[in-house]
């Protein structure tokens, strides 16, 4: 993430270099809870809240306009997936000891 540029800038060029470089929409987002915070105070007119309790325990935390958001201590600074496309070996459910979706 561009540390000089306001978290909705940021992660709006993150979204637009996906969108961009490999023409796909943008699905997940994954962040640690203090980036989650700025996020909430920088895009809370974009962000939509998460409600299922459930799906909230397994960190998803809400969707950011065509992406679902993730928080998990791990995750750090944000990072942008687009679809059909996985993290490398940190995906959430290998991180937190899920069994992965099929």
């Amino acid at each position: 993430m561009k540390r000089d540029l306001p978290m909705i800038e940021s992660l709006n060029l993150m979204f637009q270099d996906i969108e961009a470089s490999r023409n796909m929409i943008v699905e997940r987002v994954e962040m640690d809870a203090l980036n989650f915070a700025k996020l909430r105070q920088s895009c809370r007119d974009d962000f939509e809240k998460g409600t299922d309790k459930e799906t909230l325990q397994k960190g998803l935390v809400g969707h950011l306009w065509t992406a679902e958001v993730y928080v998990g201590e791990s995750f750090g600074d944000p990072q942008v997936y687009g679809s059909n496309e996985l993290p490398p070996e940190n995906t959430l459910w290998i991180r937190r000891g899920w069994e992965k979706p099929e």
